[in-house]
């Protein structure tokens, strides 16, 4: 049995003394770029945070996303908002295109230049 706590992987162990190579956080970073790279293959682009902060899909708990995947957005919708210093940054779309995938959970920290989305231009 695996005893876990997520992100230290200097605490994980089991009966035999194993110990994972790599905490949890690495892991999902890893999982997170063979995603990326397979999503880009179809000429997807990476629409990246401006700053960082906190991700939210919707302008509140209540109300729907902006997008989801497969829409269809025109520059200057909006996307999301990124939460900074409690302050509240709506943004908003570059250029045109379908909304391929979304790579981030809302309510999820983000870091300056972390993919978002991947967006298919038109």
């Amino acid at each position: 049995e695996v005893e876990t706590l997520l992100g230290d992987s200097t605490k994980a162990k089991n009966k035999l003394g194993w110990k994972p190579k790599i905490s949890f956080k690495e892991l999902i970073k890893e999982m997170m770029i063979v995603d990326l790279e397979d999503a880009k293959k179809d000429n997807s682009e990476e629409i990246l945070s401006p700053m960082p902060g906190t991700f939210y899909s919707s302008p509140s708990p209540e109300a729907a996303p902006f997008i989801k995947e497969g829409d269809v957005v025109s520059k200057g919708d909006s996307l999301c908002i990124i939460e900074a210093m409690k302050i509240m940054n709506e943004i908003e779309a570059e250029k045109s295109g379908t909304i391929k995938k979304l790579l981030v959970d809302d309510g999820s920290a983000v870091d300056y230049n972390q993919p978002l989305f991947l967006i298919d231009p038109s």
